[in-house]
């Protein structure tokens, strides 16, 4: 499978893996057209297709950012009719003013990054005071939690691995955040994508990021949960730095 075919695969799941009138795009599409005003800037890092950009009003100027080529090209030719549209292929390349964006979007792009502090930095340099941050993320912060992007590596890395995140859990424990790297993912491996998190980078913790955020100057102004918790998921949460324990990371953080 070519590097293009495995792309087109990850959004072909994608779409049909979540859709806007759903949990938690649907909420989080409610919150921020609540917020957006004529003339506000919205930057949508890791914008795959930019399919947000149906519900957007075309008086929001608009940023998109994509390391996928299949995906820039797709959003380059579904958007040609919007010239203010601008994507680009690195959060780096261009180099944005500070307190330029007033809403900033990560959905489900968090975990593919390999350099998760820097590019989460990086947003709060260029968003005003008062801006929101949104990210939507897959919740591996229990330590056992084996992602799909590991199913190629042998018992005893798995083992070690595992090691390592127990080690992380300890350290959040007294505030450190490892935003733990996996390595060689499978997709990278093999060339292939074949199911959800394949390409997986980062292991995300809801704990680190929301107390990361909070140390950086933000304020954890909404965390959605499409249900409450029963049994013995609710009570997991009692331990140290597993609050948003059994839930994905859907949240909103303001900027001070």
């Amino acid at each position: 499978m070519t590097p293009s075919s495995s792309e087109r695969r990850y959004y072909d799941m994608a779409r049909e893996g979540g859709s806007w009138d759903e949990f938690p795009r649907r909420d989080i599409l409610g919150y921020i057209k609540a917020r957006l005003k004529a003339g506000d800037a919205v930057l949508d890092v890791g914008c795959g297709t930019a399919e947000i950009l149906n519900f957007i009003s075309k008086d929001v100027a608009y940023v998109g950012m994509e390391k996928s080529e299949y995906a820039l090209s797709e959003a380059r030719k579904n958007w040609a009719a919007r010239p203010d549209t601008v994507f680009a292929d690195d959060i780096f390349l261009m180099k944005f003013p500070a307190l330029k964006f007033n809403i900033i979007l990560m959905l489900f792009s968090l975990e593919h990054l390999k350099e998760p502090r820097r590019v989460l930095l990086e947003c709060l340099r260029v968003l005003i005071p008062g801006g929101i941050l949104v990210i939507a993320a897959p919740n591996l912060e229990f330590p056992l939690a084996w992602p799909n992007a590991l199913r190629h590596r042998s018992v005893w890395f798995r083992a070690g691995f595992i090691f390592l995140r127990l080690c992380d859990y300890l350290k959040r424990v007294v505030g450190r955040y490892s935003f733990r790297l996996i390595g060689e993912n499978f997709t990278e491996a093999t060339g292939r994508y074949e199911k959800k998190d394949d390409d997986l980078c980062h292991v995300v913790s809801s704990w680190e990021i929301v107390r990361f955020l909070e140390k950086k100057g933000c304020v954890l102004e909404k965390f959605w949960e499409e249900r409450p918790l029963t049994g013995w998921r609710r009570f997991v949460r009692l331990l140290p730095a597993m609050r948003w324990y059994g839930v994905i990371l859907v949240a909103a953080f303001r900027k001070i």
